[in-house]
């Protein structure tokens, strides 16, 4: 909720206020008020125990709208212990960042959740990850007014096979053959 909280400088015999030149609504003290999205005004008008009144106006706004919820696509990359994850823009009209969040396991609100990287662009590389490793990934869209939708369908990357493997020969060793053909021997 809003407040309408005023001060006055002297004795006040009563006061009212106008949002958005609408209706007059007389106000004690703190009260709660319902701008509108968007834009609004609020003039605040004050008699004193004379006939003087004394007023006062502030142009404020209510952004309340949250981005969309962002589609998400995540892919390995070959030989590397990275993800590449990319997204629609947001088509939020006052657009701030993207947040990216990260788990190793499934989730649907990233509430409890901290960013591990804020983007402006809409494509992340996540790098250092474990090969052969799987990971959750979430991304949102924040807005100027801080807005941003936690709830969220999270998606799966699993990172390439990275580890190269360990080839040993066992025969032929380091000697001389005096016959042929010579028989090869390894392990993987």
């Amino acid at each position: 909720p809003i407040f309408l909280e005023y001060t006055v400088s002297e004795q006040e015999e009563f006061c009212w206020y106008k949002l958005n030149n609408g209706n007059n609504n007389f106000v004690i003290g703190k009260t709660e008020i319902t701008p509108k999205e968007g834009s609004n005004v609020i003039n605040l008008f004050c008699n004193d125990t004379g006939p003087n009144i004394g007023s006062s106006q502030v142009t404020f706004d209510v952004d309340l709208e949250i981005p969309a919820q962002i589609t998400l696509l995540v892919n390995s990359i070959s030989q590397e212990n990275s993800l590449q994850l990319s997204w629609n823009p947001s088509n939020a009209t006052d657009f701030l960042n993207y947040n990216i969040y990260r788990s190793y396991n499934s989730f649907n609100n990233a509430s409890a959740l901290t960013p591990i990287a804020t983007t402006a662009t809409n494509s992340y590389k996540d790098t250092n990850l474990v090969s052969e490793g799987a990971y959750y990934y979430a991304v949102t869209a924040v807005d100027q007014a801080s807005n941003e939708n936690k709830k969220v369908i999270s998606v799966s990357g699993t990172v390439a096979d990275t580890i190269k493997p360990v080839v040993s020969i066992l025969n032929p060793i380091n000697t001389v053959y005096k016959t042929t053909p010579i028989a090869v021997q390894y392990t993987v």
